[in-house]
């Protein structure tokens, strides 16, 4: 609960302020905003965009890292060298220095097979990457656009398939490495979680369909090709390895991403050639392809101080090199590891040892080119062009990323803009063009809005709504009800240029700026439209507006007309609650409700925010992961399981908060009646209360009037719900209070009495996210 929520209380109500006043402030928010991902090439589904994540521990690994890194003494680790690392825990087969050589097996004891055949196989990859071995791939497929990451992928789901199909053949085998393997890729892969859940809510028939389960898993096993990474052992890498230097960096880097144990053996891997090596060129490979490592992955917490001692340790030749990976591998450390390897404009600036420089476009036509680099976030990329613009009620604005026909949104928070960049790189290998020739552009705009956005608050921010919602208009993004009103649209778009005189001839020649190609070419005729927009056009100068108010206006129209264009999509399983059609669904977090849809924009089931009394994110089980709870008026609960749980609950959670501070109305919870020797104020179960802000309310009271008795006066808090909602709900919800019995209506109580106040999250420190339930 938000510390600005109390109990109730049985203190004497405040003596009542005859002319209490009201003020209203505007929002500035900033909230984490989960990635939707809209069409996807061949080999980047989006299962396998969500398939690479990190499970919990993972970040609380990174956390701990981060701490270390402040906490642990210069002088410390004055006495640690990577050498001491070398001694204690590298195999008796190798030495922690540079060798043309192939290794046998891994530096590092690894308890899977499959792990022990990577990391041989990657040594002879790194040893590629650095010039130090040559090797041929005979028989290249030139028309292979399958990208490197997609196959070390599927090749990881076969290595499980195999080992698991292993364990179905012969019950009795405790296939150790199956079960362990397999249990971390369940908790770490989204797409698991939607092919297993699905037939585990029943526990009577679990052995039936567990049997089920194996029998479609066989059957698909059979039927898939046979051209895997790891079929013939380390030899069957090592002749399979990719050509290019790009393909090399991914096949290396991709290991470590999708394979955590892989993680400390690379870095070992690496450090071991640049140690000793007297080869020029092939150390400064070397050292490159340490910083992208360490732009992507961080090593574990106890290998972690001994790669800083060997940055702190190397040659002054190579000092800049070493300042540099410190540096990364610090910001990846704060901002978390990667979902996918490196891109071109990251190996190209990583060969300078120089900042990216990302260009950005507004909404407006306006480009701004950002600093980034490895670990730069959609989070980091919005707050400076925020300050760079003067940007102050920045919530909602979002970082999308185009390539061709395929947009995403990378949302504003923990997002990685590189990873991004090399989805976008995937789509173009996959269309067999070069990488670095990725025509991928990066926009900042508007993506959702809170449910009191106030557009007077921020002008800067309204101009670039205003220009993305009609440039949307034009290009049909935003859909409008009929040609009337796209008339009034082209109308008012046409006096905010020109003012209030027209010139139909001028018009006429422009009506390609304010409307689309097909309404140009399908629609009325160029002198029809003239003439529609001209009578539209004396409509909007005799409402008497400037052109401030009718950008205002359109703002304020756009999540209501607009609903589920300016809403954060997210993807989600449902295992609780209402039965759907389809438990696989997209949610929505519009400005008005919750939306669950059944495909983009297809509505299944709608909870607008004065339905919800409280939502909460939790652990579903170590398979499942992360879910969030929503909890209905009705005592409806609905459990979603999601990636994305943490930032749907901040968002909701938020929006709740903030529209009962905002409310202007409450429903009784039980009979209320107080009198005074002035006065009697009273209000039945289920009669509204239109709350009043009262300078001189005193603390767990409120004052309010009722709707049905028009009487003004006190009450406890926890006397009434107060509707986290700035209009009047609907007679049909309001209804549902009458009859409900005191057991029902206790969820509301406790959750849903809260402090009348009129400040505003995000403008008042005290009421940030971090006191929200």
């Amino acid at each position: 609960m938000s510390s600005k929520r109390r109990s109730a209380s049985t203190n004497n109500p405040p003596e009542l302020n005859r002319e209490g006043g009201n003020s209203e402030l505007n929002p500035s928010l900033r909230i984490d905003c989960g990635i939707s991902s809209v069409d996807c090439e061949e080999g980047l589904t989006p299962e396998f965009e969500a398939n690479i994540g990190l499970v919990e521990e993972e970040q609380n690994e990174i956390t701990e890292i981060f701490l270390q890194i402040d906490q642990e003494k210069e002088e410390t680790l004055a006495k640690l060298h990577f050498s001491d690392y070398v001694k204690t825990n590298f195999s008796t087969a190798n030495n922690g220095s540079f060798t043309e050589n192939a290794i046998k097996q891994p530096l590092i004891e690894k308890k899977h097979e499959l792990d022990k055949t990577i990391s041989v196989a990657i040594f002879v990859a790194i040893q590629k990457f650095m010039g130090d071995v040559v090797l041929t791939r005979p028989n290249k497929n030139t028309n292979d656009r399958v990208p490197i990451m997609t196959k070390v992928y599927r090749s990881l789901e076969r290595a499980i398939k195999v080992s698991r199909r292993a364990s179905v053949q012969n019950p009795t085998n405790n296939n150790k490495e199956s079960k362990e393997y397999l249990s971390y890729k369940l908790k770490k892969r989204n797409s698991f979680l939607k092919k297993f859940t699905r037939q585990s809510s029943n526990t009577d028939d679990r052995e039936e369909k567990a049997k089920k389960k194996e029998k479609l898993l066989r059957e698909k096993f059979d039927n898939e090709p046979t051209d895997y990474l790891y079929d013939s052992g380390p030899a069957g890498v090592i002749a399979n390895l990719p050509a290019t230097e790009m393909e090399i960096l991914h096949f290396i880097i991709g290991h470590a991403i999708l394979r955590k144990d892989i993680r400390d053996e690379l870095f070992c891997q690496v450090c071991k050639q640049l140690t000793n090596n007297k080869k020029a060129d092939s150390c400064k490979k070397g050292w490159v392809l340490l910083s992208l490592i360490s732009g992507c992955v961080v090593p574990s917490g106890r290998l972690f101080r001994y790669i800083r001692c060997f940055l702190r340790d190397a040659p002054k030749e190579y000092h800049d090199y070493s300042k540099y990976t410190r540096k990364i591998i610090s910001r990846t450390a704060a901002n978390g590891m990667r979902y996918h390897p490196p891109n071109w404009l990251e190996y190209q600036t990583s060969l300078a040892r120089q900042y990216i420089v990302l260009p950005i476009t507004f909404a407006d036509g306006r480009l701004e080119s950002i600093e980034g680099d490895s670990a730069t976030t959609s989070a980091e990329l919005c707050n400076r062009l925020a300050n760079k613009i003067g940007l102050k009620d920045f919530f909602g604005f979002s970082i999308f990323i185009r390539v061709y026909d395929k947009i995403s949104s990378l949302g504003s928070g923990m997002d990685h803009v590189m990873d991004a960049i090399s989805e976008c790189e995937q789509v173009v290998f996959g269309r067999g063009q070069k990488t670095e020739d990725a025509p991928w552009k990066i926009f900042f705009r508007k993506e959702m809005f809170s449910p009191w956005h106030d557009p007077s608050y921020d002008l800067i921010a309204t101009e670039l709504i205003f220009v993305q919602i009609m440039k949307g208009i034009r290009l049909e993004e935003y859909k409008v009800r009929s040609e009337e009103e796209l008339a009034r649209y082209a109308a008012i778009h046409y006096f905010i240029d020109n003012g209030c005189e027209l010139d139909e001839a001028k018009l006429s020649k422009s009506l390609s700026k304010y409307l689309s190609e097909n309404c140009l070419k399908w629609g009325r005729t160029q002198e029809g439209w003239t003439q529609a927009i001209t009578s539209s056009f004396h409509e909007v100068c005799q409402e008497g507006k400037d052109t401030g108010q009718f950008k205002q206006e359109i703002v304020t129209e756009a999540p209501k007309k607009w609903v589920l264009q300016f809403a954060g999509l997210f993807e989600a399983f449902r295992i609780g609650g209402p039965k759907l059609t389809k438990n696989d669904v997209i949610v929505a977090v519009a400005a008005n409700g919750f939306y669950i849809l059944d495909e983009p924009y297809k509505i299944k089931a709608v909870l607008y925010y004065y339905n919800i009394v409280e939502v909460f994110a939790s652990r579903a089980g170590k398979v499942r992961g992360q879910s969030f709870t929503l909890i209905t008026i009705k005592g409806d609960e609905w459990t979603f399981i999601s990636p994305n749980s943490q930032t749907i609950t901040k968002l909701i959670s938020t929006f709740l908060d903030g529209l009962r501070r905002r409310s202007k109305y409450a429903v009784g919870l039980q009979d209320f009646i107080l009198e005074t020797k002035q006065s009697k104020f009273s209000f039945s179960q289920g009669d509204v209360i239109q709350l009043v802000d009262e300078d001189s309310q005193r603390e767990h009271w409120s004052v309010g009037i009722n709707e049905k008795t028009k009487v003004k006066g006190c009450f406890p808090f926890d006397s009434v719900y107060v509707i986290p909602s700035l209009e009047r709900p609907p007679d049909e919800f309001l209804n549902t209070f009458v009859n409900m019995k005191q057991d029902t209506l206790s969820r509301p109580k406790k959750r849903g009495a809260v402090v009348l106040s009129t400040g505003t999250i995000g403008r008042h420190n005290t009421h940030g996210l971090d006191t929200v339930a």
